[in-house]
C-alpha cells in the first residue's frame, strides 16, 4: 500500500513539473517529400521562384534541400525577389519557441547588388522578428551549409501568434552571375505547458489506478 501511494506522489510529482513538450509548427521541414509540399512560393516567381532539388552536398542533410533563386534563361538571373515561406499559428498556451534550420547562400562571383534574406514576422504582441541578410560573399562563391538556432520565450504572451517564416533572394543588377539559397530542415518547436485541468485529470486517472491495484492486493 505505501509503495503504491510513493508511485503515486512520484507520478503527480512528474507530472506538475514536467517540462513543456514540443510541437512542430513546419510542415515538410526537412523537404524530404522531394517537393514543396506544406510551402508557399512567394515573390516575383510563384511559379518558379523555388523548388526541392536532389542533396549533392551533404548526406547529413538528407536526400532533398530546398532551393530558392530567381530563375535563369540562357545563363541570365531574372531581376527581382523569389521566397520560399510557410505560415503557422503559435498557441496561446506557448512558452518558448525554437527555431532551428541550416541554410547556404551561393553565388558565383562575390554578390555586389544581390541580397541573401532570411526572416521571420509575426502579427503583433511579440517581437519573434529576425532578419539575416544583405549577405556580401566578398569573394568566396559558397560559404558551405551554416546552421542557425534562436530560442524565444513567449512566456508572457496570452494571445495566439500568427507567424511566417521566409527565405528568400533578390536580385538587382548582377543579371550574369546567378545568386541563390539552399535552406533544410526547418523546423519551429513550440514548448507548450498542459493546462492545470489536463494535470489534475492525469494524476486523477493515476491515482485511481493506483488505488485499484492496492485493493486488488488486499483481497488476495
Amino acid at each position: 500500500m505505501k509503495k503504491s501511494w510513493v508511485l503515486i506522489l512520484i507520478a503527480m510529482a512528474v507530472l506538475i513539473a514536467a517540462p513543456a513538450y514540443g510541437l512542430q509548427m513546419i510542415t515538410n521541414g526537412n523537404f524530404e517529400t522531394g517537393d514543396l509540399t506544406g510551402w508557399t512560393i512567394g515573390g516575383d516567381f510563384p511559379a518558379l521562384g523555388a523548388l526541392a532539388v536532389p542533396n549533392i552536398w551533404d548526406p547529413g542533410l538528407g536526400s532533398w534541400v530546398g532551393s530558392v533563386a530567381p530563375p535563369t534563361l540562357f545563363g541570365l538571373q531574372a531581376i527581382g525577389t523569389a521566397a520560399l515561406m510557410q505560415s503557422f499559428v503559435i498557441p496561446a498556451a506557448a512558452t518558448m519557441a525554437a527555431v532551428d534550420f541550416c541554410y547556404m547562400p551561393w553565388s558565383f562571383d562575390s554578390i555586389e547588388f544581390d541580397f541573401v534574406w532570411i526572416g521571420m514576422q509575426h502579427d503583433g504582441g511579440f517581437d519573434l522578428y529576425e532578419y539575416w541578410g544583405g549577405v556580401d560573399f566578398g569573394g568566396l562563391e559558397t560559404p558551405g551549409w551554416q546552421q542557425f538556432h534562436q530560442a524565444y520565450d513567449l512566456s508572457g504572451v496570452m494571445s495566439p501568434i500568427s507567424c511566417t517564416i521566409a527565405f528568400g533572394v533578390t536580385t538587382t543588377e548582377d543579371v550574369i552571375y546567378p545568386t541563390g539559397l539552399f535552406v533544410d530542415n526547418v523546423s519551429v518547436e513550440v514548448g507548450v505547458v498542459p493546462e492545470p485541468a489536463t494535470l489534475l485529470l492525469l494524476g486523477g486517472g493515476l491515482m485511481g489506478m493506483g488505488l485499484f491495484g492496492a485493493a486488488r492486493r488486499r483481497k488476495k
